[in-house]
């Protein structure tokens, strides 16, 4: 796992008259390969990942299935958004994301829906797009490398589905 470099690095280094490049590179490395890697939507207490999909009736071709959370259908531009710390949205954007916690609260004020990668009726951006009275589905595995900002998307909160409608 990615480790962060400490005063006692530097003072091993400046002992033993070592670069500190040597320590930071392979942790660098390693730091890459784990950001890309997704999380599991569910593990057991075993360690075990449970993988499933929806099984649901009226959905439209190509769409991308999700758990309905906060209800309403809009259409609208994507944002994706995968750290809130350098993030912005226009308003009536969709906000798109691995998920939220209240760091990410300011973008919710211009957005008009959310998707998130992982979720549930109670995680915290459902809580928040519920309260915005914003349509909202959760559990789309990698809706973040899927949709594209600028895509036109549809949300559907009722019936738990993402449409990419327009975007390259």
């Amino acid at each position: 796992m990615y480790q962060d470099l400490y005063l006692r690095d530097i003072e091993w280094c400046m002992e033993n008259n070592e670069s500190l490049i040597e320590l930071i590179n392979p942790r660098k490395e390693e730091y890459l390969h784990f950001r890309k890697l997704s999380e599991p939507r569910v593990l057991t207490s075993d360690g075990e990942e449970i993988k499933s999909g929806y099984k649901r009736d009226n959905i439209p071709e190509g769409a991308l299935v999700a758990t309905p959370v906060s209800s309403g259908v809009i259409e609208g531009i994507a944002r994706v958004i995968t750290d809130p710390s350098k993030a912005f949205i226009n308003k009536g954007e969709i906000l798109v994301a691995p998920f939220t916690d209240p760091g990410w609260t300011p973008l919710f004020i211009n957005a008009a829906a959310l998707v998130m990668e992982i979720g549930g009726l109670l995680t915290h951006g459902t809580v928040v797009a519920r309260e915005y009275g914003m349509p909202a589905v959760v559990g789309i595995t990698d809706a973040t490398k899927i949709i594209r900002t600028g895509q036109r998307i549809r949300v559907d909160g009722n019936a738990g589905f993402v449409l990419i409608i327009q975007g390259d």
